[in-house]
Parts: structure tokens; C-alpha cells; sequence
């Protein structure tokens, strides 16, 4: 042979074993094993009796089928040396029990996914070995405990969710290790304390990559952290639902490159609108229920990417101001629950609109019953009127036969669907027709009762949770829907969950209140105060839900309140539900309605008071 030849048939031999180090001389074309990578995959499916891979073969075997994209469980391997596991995902498979401690043997793992799951247990310290780390999802589950400490040494992390859990404790300092972060999700746990992210605090260099913070739904107090102001490059801020005070600190006037920001459900201090005036890249901005004592007269003339603008339920003062037709991206505008005065100005509102006269409603019966989200219907000697409208994001409708409004203020720009319904035969009966569907929101829900004879009288609410259902996916269990519910504005429960009383899923529960109409209105608020899951089973689940309410007398009337007539009384709140339409007085508060073409004028227009 050739000695050129020979050369190069040998050159090509030693560059392709070179190539592919992980076969075993001694039986070609089988991987060699990695005992590591074996050992803590079966330790995996032992414990948690799932199959993750086959074990004829090795879990780095190219090309196999759990190795592929959208594999689920997924084992990927980097083979340019010692084939190690590099990516584990186990996601979404309602998974009861702990993370297993053999699973943190492989050291090498750049992404980790355990979300979606219901593991108990808390997160074991060995955690802190996953030293290449750069991903981790433990989110959707039933986490228990305090957040190691050993997660500071994950330095290379980028992205750690550990929302919806049911993790405690305060934050441990350690988190200020995390020089890499840039994105943390510890939503919907019960963590306390402070909100303070490690023992550098006073550093420049903690944490200031990052991007992305939701930490709402917890238990954290004390006053609103201003050391987040240092956090420079945040782009989506959510803290809400929280026991924080305000005021807003004036150091989050250096976060200017946010494009999303939610605080809410702040106490003891009002804030101003001061700190906002260099956020112009805001699209999406709610400041709902943060105690805001300000005037918006020239606060938001220069925000011409904002879309969403949430400034309800705080005391905000003055009147509208007209440079809002300037902001022409804003498509969703919640002011209401203010202290506003004035007109609506009418270049703000689309000129189809025609002026809306504020008349006033007949009394009514002492007797009325409202199928929340469905069709007339009898139950027993009962007759519970329809009320099937959806009103979408944000809108209102007016039953003008009993003279009863129902009003939704959503608190997302989410595709948001306000009536929810199921065909459960356990609720299928004819006492239980009302739990069939139900009238959601994810931020208020509203019903104003006009015209009532003044007395005592009996509300009584019907609740059943019918959207987290466990039988369509059993991690729904993770889910927790809480609501304050108010009546005549007093609050009657804090942080209702109805599973709390049901116990299982499409089980009725109903709540009874004592309640005296002095001056012919009946007001049932339901609003969301930050509290509770957000995306289970989808994105947007939170937020109150209701069935049916029933009224009913109690005792003998009492008389009105001097100079509170119940006709003149009832014409108020007809202007309040109308808001939106042009040139409304504000009587009370104010709550644009910009979402749907409300054929509310249309109805009064056409119907004649005596």
C-alpha cells in the first residue's frame, strides 16, 4: 500500500476516535457508562416511580427520544469530553413526594425543571452543589420551608422561579450571591421579613442585572424596600398583596427602564406620583390601592407607550386632565375609587358617544335573587335572574326590570374571560342550578342593588370553585383563589378562598350576612386585594368568583337617613354604573369603561321614568 495512503487512513482513524471519546473500545457502538449520570437517574425513578429514559440503553445515547425538544421528561447530555447530563426536565407530571437528594449529584446541570408538579417536602440543601446552574423551575408545587441559604452558591444562575409554593421564612441573605440573576419569580408563597436580597445590600454590584422581580402574594412587611431602586435594569416589577407600608420610596426613580410596573395593597402612608416622572417606557403601569394622594393633572403628559393605566381605589384629586388624548397607545384607563371631580372631558372619548342624562329608578321589591353568570332560573320557590352578559375587562350592566347593576374592573390586560361555567353532575340538580356558572374578575366585582325598602335584610352569597378543577389537571390543587368580600362598604371577610370551606372542587359553600339599608342601596363588592395563585390552571385564574346572591327581608323597614331619598339615592348610582359615557358628572368616584361599545345610553334613552 501507498506509505501516503497508509498515513492518512491512520490520521482519519485517531481524528475519529478523538471525535467520538464516549464508546468503549471493547464494545463499539455502545456508549461508555457514566455511573453518575445512571446512579441519580434511577434513584429519580425510583422515588418518584416514573420513567425518565430507557434503561437498555445510555441516558446520553444520540438521538433518543427523550433527548428531543419538546420531550417530557427530557435528559440532555454534553459528550465533548465525559458525557454529563447538562439539562433535566420533569415537568408538569403530578409528582407527589420530595426531591430526592441523589438528583443534586449531577453536579454538571446547566438547567433544571421540576415546575409544574405537586412535590412536598422543602427544597434540600444539596441544591447547593448545582454549581453550573443556570436555570432553575421549581415553580407549581407544594414546596415547603425556608429557602436554603446554599442557593447563593449557584452564581452562574440566570433564572430562578420558585413561585406558587408554599415556601416560608425570610429571604436568606445569600440571595445576594446571585451576581448572574436576572430573573426571580418567589410569587404565591408565604414568605416574610423584609424583602432584602443579602448581605451586600449597601453593594452596587447585588443583583443589579436584574430584569424581572415578582414577589407578590406574600407576607412580607415593613415599609416598601427602597434598596429595589438600585436595581437599575429591571424591566417588570410586580409587588402587591403584601403587608408592606407605603409610601413609595423615591429611590424607584431610577428604575427608567421599566416597561412593567404593578405595586399595590400598600398601607399606613400615602404616596405620591412624584417618583414615576422618568418612567416614559412604560406600557404597562397599576398602582391599585397603594394609598396615592395626588393630583394626575401632569403626571403622565410625556407616557406615549403606555397601554395599560390602573390607578384605582386611591384618593387621587382634581379633575381630568385633557392631555389623555394625546396618549394614544393607552387602551385600558382604571380610575375609579378616587376622589376626582368634574366632567368628563368629551375630546377624550370617542365621538360616537353621544351626552348620557342621569334619570332616576323606580323602588323596587324587598325580594331579588341574581344567577351570577347564567339564564333565569327557579330553584325551589326562588326565581334568580339572569345575569349571562360578559363584560370583558372591564364593563357593566344594568337590569333595568329589578334595577340591580353588575360591574367588572379587571386587573390585567389578559384575554379574561368574566363568566366561567361547568357541567359537573355533582352541582347538576335542581337546588344546585346556580353553581353551574358563576361571574369572575380579576380585580372588582361590583353589584349595586337600588331602590330596596329601607330595613334589615339577609344576603346571602353562593360560592363554588369550578375553574381549578383537579380532574383536568391535578397540580390545580396548588391553586389558592382569595378575595376580600365587602358589603355596604364595610369589610365583612378578609382573604376568603372557598376551598378553604368546600373542602373539594365544585362544592357549594354558602356565606350569610346580617345587613341594614338605610338609604335604599344595597353595595356587595367582591375585590381582588393581591392575594392568591395567578396562573393555575392558566395565566389570569385569581380573583373573585361568584354563583348566585340571594336578598331577603329580615325584619320590619326603618326610615331613611335624613336627606338620603331613595329615589335620589338610586339616580347616583345610576350614574355611577354609566361612567364612561361622555360628559358624566363624577358623583362618587370615576371608572373608565374604554373595552367595549356599551349600549347603556341606548337602554335609559329609550325608556321613559314616571
Amino acid at each position: 500500500m501507498n506509505p501516503g495512503l497508509l498515513l492518512l487512513f491512520f490520521a482519519f482513524c485517531f481524528l475519529f476516535s478523538s471525535a467520538v471519546p464516549q464508546f468503549n473500545d471493547n464494545k463499539p457502538g455502545i456508549l461508555t457508562k457514566n455511573d453518575t449520570n445512571e446512579n441519580a437517574l434511577a434513584a429519580i425513578e425510583e422515588k418518584w416511580g416514573i420513567q425518565i429514559w430507557d434503561k437498555a440503553v445510555d441516558p446520553c445515547e444520540p438521538g433518543a427520544w427523550w433527548s428531543l425538544e419538546y420531550a417530557n421528561p427530557r435528559i440532555v447530555c454534553d459528550c465533548s469530553s465525559n458525557c454529563t447530563v447538562t439539562l433535566l426536565k420533569i415537568s408538569g407530571k403530578n409528582i407527589s413526594r420530595e426531591i430526592p437528594v441523589q438528583l443534586f449529584d449531577l453536579t454538571n446541570l446547566t438547567t433544571l425543571d421540576l415546575s409544574r408538579n405537586i412535590l412536598n417536602g422543602s427544597i434540600p440543601p444539596q441544591i447547593g452543589q448545582l454549581k453550573q446552574l443556570q436555570n432553575l423551575s421549581l415553580d407549581t408545587n407544594n414546596l415547603t420551608g425556608s429557602i436554603p441559604p446554599d442557593i447563593g452558591n449557584l452564581t452562574k444562575l440566570r433564572n430562578l422561579s420558585l413561585s406558587t409554593n408554599r415556601l416560608s421564612g425570610d429571604i436568606p441573605p445569600e440571595f445576594g450571591e446571585l451576581i448572574s440573576l436576572e430573573q426571580l419569580y418567589i410569587d404565591s408563597n408565604e414568605l416574610t421579613g423584609s424583602l432584602q436580597f443579602g448581605t451586600h445590600v449597601a453593594s452596587q454590584n447585588t443583583l443589579t442585572g436584574l430584569k424581572i422581580l415578582w414577589a407578590f402574594d406574600n407576607n412580607f412587611t415593613g415599609p416598601l424596600p427602597e434598596t429595589i431602586g438600585r436595581f437599575t435594569n429591571l424591566k417588570d416589577l410586580r409587588i402587591f398583596g403584601t403587608s408592606f407600608e407605603g409610601p413609595i420610596p423615591q429611590e424607584y426613580s431610577a428604575l427608567t427602564n421599566l416597561e412593567t410596573l404593578k405595586l399595590g395593597d400598600l398601607k399606613d402612608q400615602s404616596s405620591s406620583l412624584v417618583f414615576l416622572e422618568k418612567m416614559t417606557n412604560l406600557s404597562f403601569l397599576s398602582l391599585r390601592n397603594c394609598l396615592v394622594d395626588d393630583s394626575i393633572f401632569d403626571r403622565f403628559q410625556n407616557f406615549s407607550s403606555l397601554i395599560f393605566l390602573d390607578l384605582s381605589h386611591n384618593n387621587l384629586k382634581g379633575s381630568i386632565p385633557k392631555y389623555l388624548k394625546n396618549l394614544t397607545s393607552l387602551q385600558y384607563l382604571f380610575l375609579g375609587y378616587n376622589s376626582l371631580t368634574g366632567t368628563v372631558p368629551l375630546e377624550l372619548l370617542p365621538e360616537s358617544l353621544t351626552t348620557l342624562t342621569v334619570v332616576p329608578m323606580n323602588e323596587v321589591s324587598s325580594f331579588l335573587a341574581i344567577n351570577c353568570g347564567g339564564l333565569n332560573l327557579t330553584s325551589g320557590r326562588i326565581i334568580f335572574d339572569e345575569d349571562a352578559k360578559p363584560l370583558g375587562r372591564a364593563g357593566f350592566e344594568i337590569n333595568q326590570d329589578h334595577h340591580w347593576v353588575v360591574m367588572n374592573a379587571a386587573s390585567t390586560n389578559l384575554g379574561h374571560n368574566d363568566i366561567v361555567a361547568t357541567d359537573y353532575s355533582a352541582v347538576d340538580t335542581p337546588e344546585n342550578q346556580m353553581y353551574l356558572t358563576a361571574r369572575t374578575s380579576t380585580g372588582s366585582l361590583r353589584y349595586f342593588m337600588v331602590g330596596l325598602s329601607n330595613g334589615n335584610y339577609t344576603v346571602v352569597l353562593y360560592f363554588a370553585e369550578i375553574v381549578m378543577d383537579d380532574n383536568s389537571s391535578p397540580w390545580a390543587v396548588l391553586g389558592r383563589r382569595i378575595f376580600d368580600i365587602s358589603i355596604q362598604s364595610e369589610l365583612r371577610i378578609q382573604n376568603f378562598n372557598i376551598m378553604d370551606d368546600a373542602k373539594e372542587y365544585k362544592t357549594p359553600v354558602t356565606k350569610a350576612f346580617n345587613v341594614t339599608i338605610m338609604n335604599g342601596v344595597l353595595d356587595i363588592h367582591l375585590f381582588w386585594a393581591g392575594k392568591g395563585t395567578c396562573c393555575i390552571p392558566v395565566e389570569g385564574t385569581y380573583g373573585p368568583l361568584l354563583s348566585a346572591i340571594r336578598i331577603s327581608p329580615a325584619h320590619s323597614p326603618v326610615e331613611s337617613e335624613p336627606g338620603h331619598s331613595t329615589r335620589r339615592r338610586a339616580g347616583v348610582i345610576v350614574g355611577f354604573a354609566a361612567i364612561g359615557i361622555a360628559t358624566v358628572i363624577i358623583l362618587v368616584s370615576i371608572t373608565f369603561l374604554w373595552l367595549e361599545r356599551i349600549e347603556i345610553a341606548r337602554k335609559i334613552a329609550q325608556t321613559t321614568y314616571q
